[in-house]
């Protein structure tokens, strides 16, 4: 949608194909028929969503202003919940020790881990970008601490931990905690204008993301003439001479036709995208096919999305938590809805609060079954959920602290339910729509916008982006740097960093191009050397 809202601004003529009923893809809610907001995921809006947050100031919310101004929340707090003890928040660097249960000791030797994929670039994208994350740090932290810290991946990168790269969690902390762009915010119901930067916590939109964000976004678009095609599939393209000549699309009711045009941008899933690639005539020699053969060489990461209606309204002790429950088998992260929602958005029937959560990782064996996400009944993760978070003290202690007393248990749970796309069956939970993202494996293969066909462009979360972390963020600077290919005055807004990381980042260059040790291995080395020399 980003390609067409920048395009369309400039008076050219787009046409979005979607293959779903709705616009949004994994961003998207929807309701029940009981008025229960449902949704793939909570997403979250981090201090780095530069191009976000650009698209957002020219979206219409009402007559009042636009998304960015009326749609987003203040920052929420980020706490890791052990499974006994008490729960630590997120507020700068120097929370990180206590936070993740880390010695002196533990706390320097990570950070030395972290400060090296900070601190790298051609490094980093082809050597830490096949190093698993966990691997990457084992060695430094306790069996405690590890499990602490890789606990975030989920929730906070997106992503698996068994799978999330070294080079992806040094780039995605080193924006989260060292970004120099500042978002400055409106006054609001909360009080006064205030600023968004590093180290800040991350924002919500204050309902459904579709009601709030894309249903906007579609009629905006709609005005300036972007025609919308639901519940259209595209097949194939077939190239001539360099070129896409057309499009072969197929309707919802099987009606087939072909798209012609100037342009094709393939937005698409890229485990889709593969198949629409080897399925189009004139492209056999293409090098997309061998990128995307790659790209979507592991399955898409298994992310359950589910919800917990309660009667009564469950208070807690910060107006905004994210919780991590850092010792869950299926590493579940919640968040209570009613705590950022416009007051009076309607949470479903008699609903008085309503948590949102995600089962990050399907590879781990459940407490109560024995079995992981990827094989357990819709029963049996229900139960392992509910058990999950139910048994964990350190939320339990945060409820009892806002409710007089009164434990998670003594609250009537009303309802569970589970985004409707995910299958369990005997043979493994599988979805219509696997969820891409950044791994080990496909780092390399990351295709640019600029394909080898004249007139076909990429665009996704899935591209070359300074982002480089399957987000929004990733997609919609995507959607400008395609749109830039047509319209070279579309506007990217790059990742920022301090001036000492980008000259060591250099240096390193330099350092692996010469198949030096990485620069900071090589000033530490300098300094003990140094030392040494002045003592003897």
């Amino acid at each position: 949608m980003t390609v067409a809202h920048e395009l369309a601004e400039r008076g050219h003529s787009v046409a979005i194909y979607e293959v779903k009923s709705k616009p949004g893809g994994f961003f998207r809610s929807e309701r029940r028929e009981n008025g229960l907001p449902t949704e793939y995921s909570w997403h979250g809006f981090g201090p780095w969503y530069n191009n976000t947050f650009e698209i957002m100031k020219r979206i219409p919310f009402d007559q009042n202003g636009n998304v960015f101004e009326n749609a987003l929340s203040r920052p929420i707090d980020f706490g890791i919940f052990p499974a006994h003890g008490k729960a630590s928040f997120f507020k700068s660097i120097k929370d990180i020790k206590d936070m993740f249960k880390l010695s002196w000791l533990e706390f320097t030797r990570a950070g030395y881990v972290m400060l090296k994929a900070w601190c790298a670039n051609y490094r980093s994208q082809e050597i830490y970008s096949q190093i698993r994350a966990v691997d990457a740090w084992k060695n430094v932290l306790s069996q405690k601490g590890l499990q602490n810290w890789k606990a975030s991946f989920g929730p906070w990168v997106g992503s698996d931990w068994s799978r999330l790269s070294y080079h992806t969690a040094g780039q995605f902390f080193c924006k989260q905690m060292t970004s120099t762009t500042v978002h400055e915010h409106p006054p609001d119901t909360e009080g006064g204008s205030w600023k968004h930067g590093k180290q800040d916590g991350w924002l919500l939109l204050k309902g459904p993301s579709s009601e709030y964000w894309f249903n906007r976004w579609t009629r905006h678009l709609k005005k300036m003439g972007v025609a919308f095609h639901f519940e259209t599939e595209l097949k194939s393209l077939k190239a001539k001479k360099g070129l896409v000549q057309h499009a072969h699309v197929v309707e919802s009711q099987g009606a087939q036709k072909k798209v012609e045009a100037d342009f094709f941008i393939l937005a698409v899933n890229p485990y889709f995208g593969k198949k629409i690639l080897f399925e189009s005539q004139g492209m056999e020699n293409n090098q997309e096919l061998l990128q995307y053969n790659g790209l979507t060489q592991s399955p898409g990461h298994v992310q359950v999305s589910f919800r917990l209606s309660f009667n009564e309204t469950i208070k807690f002790p910060r107006k905004r938590m994210a919780m991590v429950l850092a010792e869950t088998e299926y590493n579940l992260t919640l968040f209570a809805q009613e705590k950022v929602w416009s007051e009076g958005l309607n949470l479903g029937e008699e609903v008085g609060s309503l948590w949102t959560g995600t089962a990050c990782i399907e590879t781990v064996a459940g407490r109560l079954y024995g079995k992981p996400v990827l094989t357990c009944s819709k029963e049996e993760f229900l139960e392992e959920v509910k058990e999950q978070i139910f048994q964990c003290e350190s939320l339990n202690a945060e409820i009892k602290k806002a409710n007089q007393g009164k434990s998670l248990t003594q609250f009537e749970l009303k309802e569970m339910e589970i985004w409707p796309e995910w299958n369990f069956s005997p043979t493994g939970i599988k979805t219509p729509w696997p969820k891409w993202v950044n791994n080990t494996e496909n780092q390399k293969y990351l295709p640019k916008q600029e394909a080898s066909i004249g007139n076909l462009i990429m665009a996704g979360a899935h591209t070359k982006t300074q982002a480089d972390v399957w987000s929004i963020e990733a997609a919609v600077e995507s959607g400008k740097r395609a749109a830039r290919i047509i319209e070279p005055q579309t506007e990217v807004i790059n990742q920022t960093a301090p001036a000492w990381i980008h000259n060591l980042r250099l240096m390193d260059d330099m350092c692996y191009q010469r198949g030096l040790p990485h620069i900071l291995t090589i000033g530490v080395a300098v300094t003990i050397i140094g030392f040494l020399s002045i003592l003897l």
